[in-house]
C-alpha cells in the first residue's frame, strides 16, 4: 500500500518538478490513491512514520514547484495542492 502510494506520488511530482508540465491524469491518479488510503486506513488509529512523511511532503513540494511555472499553471498547481491537502487531511483523521 505504502510503496504503491509512493510510486503514484512520485509519478506525479517528479515530472512536475522537472518542468514537464501538468498532467491531469497523474493528478487524478494521486487523488484516487489518497481516497484508497483513506478507505484502507479508516479503522486505524495510527499510520507509519514513512507514510506520514510522504503525506506531509506533498503540499510544500507543490508550493515550491508552482514557482517554476507561468502564472496560469502556477495557479492550477496551487489549486491542486489545496485539493490534495484536503484529501491528506481525510487520510489522517
Amino acid at each position: 500500500m505504502e510503496e504503491e502510494f509512493e510510486k503514484i506520488a512520485s509519478d506525479f511530482l517528479v515530472p512536475l518538478r522537472m518542468r514537464e508540465g501538468l498532467d491531469e491524469n497523474k493528478y487524478l491518479a494521486l487523488c484516487d490513491a489518497l481516497h484508497n488510503l483513506r478507505d484502507k486506513l479508516s479503522n486505524n488509529d495510527t499510520i507509519t512514520k514513512s507514510l506520514a512523511l510522504l503525506l506531509i511532503d506533498i503540499y510544500p513540494q507543490m508550493q515550491g514547484i508552482a514557482s517554476l511555472y507561468s502564472d496560469v499553471e502556477a495557479e492550477k498547481i496551487q489549486d491542486w495542492a489545496e485539493d490534495l491537502i484536503e484529501l491528506i487531511h481525510e487520510v489522517v483523521t
